[in-house]
């Protein structure tokens, strides 16, 4: 079955009206192919370089135009908004955070905050409690005077600033260096 010059016409001025292919095949009764087969013959589309904003000429053209990519907080998989240079800039940071949540995973009692480990520091001048270096010459790591897996807690009466070398030595012997100079 043919469309007439009439039905051609009102099929026409429906799309140039505004209204979407989906409406205009509700309206007319006429099937998604031939409709958008008439439509794109008499070259009657919206905008003149449809396929070039990334559309082809198919039967869904209708239905991709208005597609919008999320990204940022639109996406579906936003997590937050860390950024990498964030991350670069606050690198200790983020190995206490990682840490803590490692604490939080062994069902550890008790925790302490970031600016209180960096208070500790201070009071203890940067200086592991075991051998004496200073920290520009070495990196200070919590140690917990009674170890987690010994039933140790995560406040920060229980941390004790050490190097990584003097932590290792350490391993999990119950010892405060602290007290070691009293």
């Amino acid at each position: 079955m043919t469309l007439t010059e009439n039905q051609k016409n009102e099929i026409i001025n429906l799309y140039l009206e505004g209204n979407s292919i989906r409406k205009i095949i509700s309206l007319s009764g006429y099937s998604m192919e031939r409709v958008y087969t008439l439509l794109s013959r008499k070259k009657v589309l919206r905008n003149k370089s449809e396929s070039q904003k990334g559309y082809h000429n198919s039967i869904n053209t209708e239905f991709k135009v208005g597609h919008k990519a999320h990204s940022g907080k639109e996406h579906w998989n936003w997590k937050g908004g860390i950024s990498k240079t964030w991350k670069k800039r606050n690198k200790l940071k983020i190995n206490f955070y990682t840490r803590k949540r490692s604490y939080i995973l062994k069902n550890s009692t008790g925790n302490h905050t970031f600016n209180e480990w960096e208070e500790l520091k201070r009071r203890n001048d940067y200086t592991c409690l075991c051998c004496g270096r200073k920290e520009p010459e070495i990196k200070l790591t919590e140690d917990h005077i009674v170890p987690l897996s010994r039933g140790g807690d995560n406040n920060i009466e229980n941390i004790q600033p050490l190097c990584l070398s003097c932590n290792c030595r350490k391993y999990t012997n119950v010892i405060n260096y602290g007290l070691a100079g009293i």
